[in-house]
């Protein structure tokens, strides 16, 4: 058996210290909604984060207001 060969490529927080820096920033922040409750910022803040280590800025900018991800619970 030969030695693996596969090279990948480096992601963009890989790259580029700011977004580094503002994926663990969203990654804090996740956590931090989460424990307490706002579970639909949360999620939020993990979409962001994760289009950054796919490298999709265009979905990193899509900022969804709290407002738009809040359901109302009308019984």
């Amino acid at each position: 058996m030969g030695k693996n060969n596969y090279k990948r490529e480096l992601t963009l927080i890989e790259v580029d210290p700011e977004y580094n820096v503002i994926y663990h920033q969203l990654r804090k922040e996740a956590r931090i909604w989460n424990s307490t409750g706002q579970y639909w910022l949360g999620k939020e803040c993990s979409r962001r984060a994760e289009a950054l280590l796919r490298g999709d800025i265009e979905q990193y900018n899509a900022v969804k207001h709290s407002h738009e991800l809040y359901h109302y619970n009308y019984n």
